[in-house]
C-alpha cells in the first residue's frame, strides 16, 4: 500500500532540492553513519534515503545493491509522515506491507525501522533506516540511537550547505574588482583575503600593526591608520568606517586606497575581534580630481583626455554641465545609471529618473534634495551619500555610495558637476546577513535577547499610547538535572523542543525569544489580564505535554503592561513572579 503524500509536499521537495544531494556520489561521513546504525542495531541493511517526487533514492547503501526504488513501494515514504521513528517488527503481519514486492522479493524485508531526516525548518526529506530479513523487536534505546544518528545525517547536510554558501561568497569576492579581506583586530593581522593584493597594492598586506604599516605608508598615514583601528573597535554592528589611505609599493609608487570597514565577529564578552574590510583602488579618481582642480577653465576642451583616464577608473564617474546634460560617463557610471553622454539628468525634463531612486532600505523614495549631482550644480558638495538605484540592468537594485563636487571656472562660477559612484551592493548584503545573525539565537533559531529588547522597547512606547501587552519569562524546571543526567546534547534537544512548542503555541501577532540558558520570553499583544492568564496557561500545558527527548515542565512569571512601566521594570516584575512560581512548587504560573 503506497503512502499518502505529506500536506507540505511542495515545501518538503523544495527543501530536499536545496541540499543538492540527489544523484550524487557516496560520501564517507554518511556511509559511516549508516555503518554505525547497522552495527548498533545488529541488522544487515542500513540506508540513508531521500524521498523524491516519484522515487526513493539511496545516498548510502549498506547491504543492498540497488540505488533507488519507486516511491509507492518505499517503506520510507511512510516514515516521513511522522516525526517519530517508524518501527515495523514484522512486515508480513502488517497489511500495509505484506504484499510489498520488497517484502515478497529482494531484499526480503521482514523488519524495518526508519528515523525521519528532519531539517531545521521541520521538513522531513528522507530517512535513516535499519532493515532485517527476519522479524524482530527494537528496544527503546535502539530506537533512540537511530533517531540520534538521523539527526547527525541532517547535521552533515547542513554542514555541506554552509560550506557551499561559503564557497559562493568566496567566488563572488574573487570576481569583485575590490579587495575584500577579514582582519583579526586584536592581533592586527589579515586572516583571509579574496585575492592576492599585489596587483592592486603592489605588496601583500598582512601585518596591520604600526611597524608593519610603516613599510608601505608615510609615518603620518600609518599613525592615522592605527588610530582608525582603535575607532573601529568601538563601531556598533551595522555601521561602516570609511577612509582613504595613501600607500606606496616596494618601488616607491604611490596609490590611494578607499577602505570601508564594518564589524564582522565578536567574542563572548561582546568585544569586536574581526572586521570585514573592502578596499578600492581610487588612484585614478584621485588623479582625475587633481586634474579637474588644476584645469577647471579647460574642462570642455580636455574631455577626450579625461575620458581616457576615466576608462581605467575603479569607480563610476559622471560629469554633467550646468544644464544637467551628461558630458562624461565612464563605463561603470554608464552601467549603473543607464545614462550616456548627451542624456539629460534634469528631473524637470526627465521626471521618470526619480522613480528608480530609493533610500538604502530599497523602498523609501529617495530625497531628491540629497542627490549629489543636483547639489553639485547648485554649488554644494556632497559626501558619502548612499542610495539604491533600480534600473533595467539592476531590477533588484544596486547600492551606490556617491560623492558630488561642483566644477567652477576661474571666477568661481559653477560650470558643471562631477559625481563618483561606488558599488557597495555586496557589502550591504553581507551587512544584512550579519544583522540577521546578530538577532537570532543559533541553537533554537528564535529571536535572541537583542531582538527581544528592541521589540520590548517598541511595545513599551506603544503602551504609553494605550496598547496593552504582557510579558512572560519561561524557565525550564530542573534543567540542570536534565544536563547532568542525560548530557548537554539532550539538553540542547530539550531547548529546541521547548522553543518549537512555545513558537507553535503563540498567536501570529505574538513573539517568543530565547533570553539565554534555559530561559525564554513570550510577548503577547493586545490582551487583557484574563486573556493573558488563559493564553499563558495554554503555553504551560503545551510545555508539560513534551515527552521527547525527555519530559519537562516549565515555570512562568507574568507581568502585564501599563502606560508608564519601563522595559527594565517589566522584566524585573516578571522575573520576581517567576521566582514566586518556582518557590510555590514549579510547573505553574505566577502573575506580578
Amino acid at each position: 500500500m503506497g503512502a499518502a503524500k505529506p500536506a507540505n509536499e511542495d515545501a518538503r521537495l523544495r527543501e530536499l532540492y536545496s541540499y543538492r544531494i540527489l544523484d550524487t556520489p557516496p560520501e564517507p561521513a554518511l556511509d559511516r553513519i549508516a555503518s554505525i546504525a547497522a552495527k548498533v542495531l545488529d541488522v544487515p541493511i542500513a540506508l540513508v534515503t531521500f524521498i523524491d517526487e516519484n522515487r526513493q533514492w539511496f545516498k548510502s547503501c549498506l547491504g543492498v545493491a540497488m540505488t533507488e526504488t519507486a516511491r509507492d513501494v518505499a517503506f520510507c515514504a511512510h516514515a516521513i509522515l511522522e516525526d517519530e521513528v517508524l518501527v515495523i517488527p514484522d512486515a508480513l503481519r502488517d497489511r500495509r506491507f505484506a504484499t510489498n514486492p520488497l517484502v515478497t522479493g529482494e531484499p526480503f524485508i521482514r523488519s524495518y525501522a526508519g528515523a525521519p531526516l528532519v531539517t531545521p525548518l521541520g521538513l522531513r526529506i528522507g530517512t535513516l533506516c535499519a532493515i532485517d530479513t527476519r522479524p524482530r523487536e527494537l528496544t527503546p534505546e535502539q530506537v533512540a540511537v537511530l533517531a540520534d544518528l538521523a539527526a547527525l545525517v541532517v547535521d552533515e547536510l547542513e554542514l555541506d550547505r554552509r560550506n557551499r554558501q561559503a564557497q559562493v561568497f568566496e567566488k563572488i569576492t574573487m570576481l569583485s574588482p575590490n579587495l575584500v579581506y577579514v582582519m583579526d583586530l586584536p592581533r592586527r593581522q589579515v586572516t583571509w583575503k579574496s585575492a592576492p593584493m599585489m596587483p592592486q597594492l603592489g605588496f601583500e598586506l598582512d601585518d596591520l600593526t604600526e611597524q608593519g604599516l610603516l613599510v608601505h605608508m608615510h609615518a603620518d598615514e600609518a599613525k592615522r591608520a592605527v588610530a582608525d583601528l582603535i575607532r573601529v573597535q568601538g563601531l556598533p554592528d551595522g555601521q561602516i568606517h570609511e577612509t582613504t589611505y595613501r600607500v606606496h609599493d616596494d618601488d616607491g609608487h604611490e596609490r590611494w586606497m578607499l577602505v570601508r570597514s564594518t564589524p564582522f565577529a565578536r567574542d563572548g564578552a561582546g568585544r569586536l575581534i574581526e572586521v570585514l574590510c573592502v578596499a578600492t583602488n581610487v588612484t585614478p579618481l584621485k588623479l582625475v580630481e587633481a586634474r579637474l582642480a588644476a584645469s577647471e577653465q579647460a574642462l570642455a576642451g580636455r574631455v577626450d583626455v579625461l575620458e581616457a583616464i576615466l576608462e581605467t577608473a575603479g569607480e563610476g564617474i559622471l560629469v554633467a554641465d550646468i544644464s544637467a546634460q551628461v558630458i562624461i560617463a565612464n563605463p561603470l557610471a554608464r552601467e549603473v545609471t543607464g545614462r550616456q553622454p548627451g542624456d539629460s539628468l534634469s528631473l524637470e525634463r526627465k521626471p521618470e529618473l526619480a522613480r528608480g531612486l530609493f533610500e538604502p532600505d530599497g523602498e523609501t523614495p529617495f530625497d531628491l534634495d540629497k542627490l549629489p549631482i543636483h547639489n553639485a550644480l547648485r554649488g554644494l558638495p556632497s559626501d558619502n551619500v548612499e542610495l539604491c538605484a533600480k534600473t533595467p540592468a539592476f531590477p533588484d537594485g544596486i547600492y551606490l555610495m556617491t560623492t558630488g563636487r561642483p566644477v567652477r571656472d576661474r571666477d568661481g562660477e559653477v560650470r558643471g558637476g562631477v559625481v563618483t559612484l561606488s558599488d557597495v551592493t555586496a557589502l550591504r548584503r553581507a551587512q544584512h546577513r550579519l544583522a540577521e545573525l546578530a538577532i537570532t539565537d543559533e541553537l533554537t533559531r528564535l529571536p535572541n535577547r537583542r531582538a527581544l529588547r528592541d521589540r520590548l522597547e517598541l511595545l513599551s512606547a506603544e503602551a504609553a499610547r494605550g496598547r496593552r501587552f504582557s510579558l512572560a519569562i519561561v524557565d525550564i524546571d530542573h534543567f540542570k538535572k536534565v544536563n547532568d543526567t542525560h548530557g548537554h546534547g539532550v539538553g540542547d534537544e530539550v531547548l529546541i523542543a521547548v522553543a518549537k512548542t512555545l513558537k507553535d503555541s503563540i498567536r501570529r501577532t505574538d513573539m517568543v525569544a530565547r533570553m539565554g540558558g534555559e530561559e525564554f520570553c513570550v510577548l503577547q499583544t493586545d490582551i487583557d489580564v484574563e486573556l493573558m492568564t488563559m493564553l499563558t496557561e495554554r503555553l504551560r500545558a503545551a510545555v508539560a505535554a513534551i515527552t521527547e527527548p525527555v519530559a519537562v515542565t516549565a515555570s512562568f512569571g507574568v507581568c502585564h503592561s501599563s502606560k508608564t512601566i519601563q522595559p527594565t521594570a517589566l522584566l524585573q516584575h516578571a522575573d520576581e513572579a517567576l521566582y514566586a512560581a518556582k518557590h510555590a512548587g514549579r510547573n505553574r504560573i505566577a502573575v506580578a
